[in-house]
C-alpha cells in the first residue's frame, strides 16, 4: 500500500534539509577548528632562538677562520694550521 505521494515528498525534503544542515555544521566545526586550534597542541614546542652570532667575534678572527676552512677543504694542511694559529 504504501504512504500518500504528497507525504513522500516532505519525507525527501525535510531529509535533504536535515543533510544540508548536517553537512553546514560539520564544515563551520572543521574551519572553526583548524583557526581555534591552541598553540599548546602543537607537536613540537620551539624555544626562543639563540642570537645569530657571538658578540665577541671579531672580523679578523672570522676570516682567519673561514680562511682555514677554506685551505683545510682543498687538503692544504700547513695553511689552515697557520690560519688557525693567526685567529687565535
Amino acid at each position: 500500500m504504501g504512504y500518500p505521494k504528497s507525504f513522500q515528498l516532505v519525507t525527501e525534503k525535510s531529509n535533504i534539509s536535515y543533510k544540508m544542515t548536517f553537512k553546514f555544521f560539520l564544515f563551520i566545526n572543521f574551519f572553526l577548528g583548524i583557526l581555534l586550534i591552541p598553540k599548546q597542541l602543537c607537536a613540537q614546542e620551539t624555544e626562543a632562538p639563540a642570537s645569530g652570532e657571538p658578540e665577541n667575534v671579531t672580523d679578523a678572527f672570522q676570516e682567519s677562520f673561514f680562511e682555514a676552512l677554506k685551505q683545510k677543504g682543498i687538503e692544504n694542511y700547513e695553511l689552515a694550521l697557520a690560519a688557525l694559529n693567526k685567529a687565535e
